[in-house]
């Protein structure tokens, strides 16, 4: 019988990416090559830290900036390689950043592209567009050098400014866009909202851009259009194992939806005492169950089963597929 759910964990698994917005292509703006790209970051000691084990790299961000895995929760643009790649995190800024104008949202988002070649990464690809962007030369951005360019498009009142930056990297195609999203001014009644300052937008999220740094080579893995559900539940566990040991609560809470860490806030749940931690677990059974999945897990401490005082375990992660997408939807306590 199911006595009490915890929380509600998202960790996305992308197949295919989506763009929310049919973008009007614009050629790439050409910059001189060898441009050195170093913007005063307004890094501070409070400023979070972001690691990626897998992808092999770490970013900062400031600690009111949202942060969640995958592609921006708010507008969904894919990643511009030219073949699959993926989403990893995005870094946004506050919804409320610009009252009184017409700014919708703001972010950075990191994907990558494994077994990737360089001259791939000197391009870029909108998904459902045949045409190739033909990147800059290089820009030296603190210490990396990336390959440059830019993609502008509208879509029902909406313009969509994204700027692309690719670096090929241990066989690998790392792609960091910045992304600005305002309402066409000519659509608002006069004087109701001022022009967003692009420049001050781009300024924030390239001060987050400017932390990225690499610190090893990708792990491989299975591709993710071939993982089962079962594999998925034991990639699942060790990452999240690997984070809750170093008790690195930034990291943690990046497993959490936006909905779990508000319900948390809600019923003022710390996640400093509120999280597992286990050095090794075992999947008992994955089942089918129509709209979802339900795996049986066993999570084991020191060789002893995982248990609540009041003597539950945590035995259930509920997984749900949507449009390719696996998501370790809520973990139950079971009796």
């Amino acid at each position: 019988m199911i006595k009490k759910i915890i929380f509600t964990i998202s960790v996305l698994i992308v197949t295919a990416g989506g763009l929310y917005f049919l973008f009007l292509r614009q050629p790439a703006n050409q910059q001189p090559p060898n441009n050195q790209i170093n913007y005063k970051s307004g890094i501070s000691a409070d400023w979070k830290n972001y690691k990626n084990q897998q992808f092999g790299f770490e970013i900062f961000y400031a600690p009111q900036y949202p942060l969640n895995q995958g592609a921006s929760q708010r507008f969904n643009v894919s990643e511009f390689f030219v073949g699959q790649g993926d989403n990893i995190v995005t870094i946004s800024l506050p919804k409320n950043s610009y009252p009184g104008t017409n700014y919708y949202d703001g972010f950075l988002t990191v994907s990558a592209q494994l077994q990737s070649s360089e001259a791939s990464c000197r391009q870029a690809q909108e998904e459902g567009n045949t045409q190739i962007i033909n990147l800059s030369p290089y820009k030296t951005i603190s210490g990396l050098e990336f390959f440059s360019g830019e993609s502008n498009g509208a879509a029902a009142g909406t313009l969509a400014k994204n700027k692309i930056y690719h670096a090929f990297i241990n066989n690998t195609c790392y792609e960091i866009t910045l992304n600005l999203f305002e309402g066409n001014i000519g659509n608002y009644p006069a004087g109701a909202v001022s022009q967003i300052d692009e420049a001050d937008v781009f300024s924030k999220i390239e001060a987050v851009m400017v932390t990225f740094k690499i610190t090893g080579s990708p792990i491989a893995q299975t591709p993710q259009s071939e993982q089962t559900p079962e594999q998925f539940v034991k990639n699942y566990l060790d990452a999240y194992k690997n984070i809750a040991a170093k008790k690195n609560f930034a990291e943690i809470k990046s497993f959490l939806t936006v909905d779990a860490l508000d319900f948390m806030q809600s019923e003022n749940i710390p996640l400093e005492t509120n999280y597992t931690q286990f050095d090794s677990y075992q999947v008992l059974s994955v089942q089918n169950l129509g709209n979802h999945w339900a795996a049986n897990v066993k999570l084991y401490s020191n060789g002893e089963i995982i248990k609540k005082p009041d003597g539950n375990a945590i035995t259930q992660i509920d997984i749900i597929k949507e449009n390719n997408i696996f998501k370790a939807e809520t973990w139950y306590f079971t009796q």
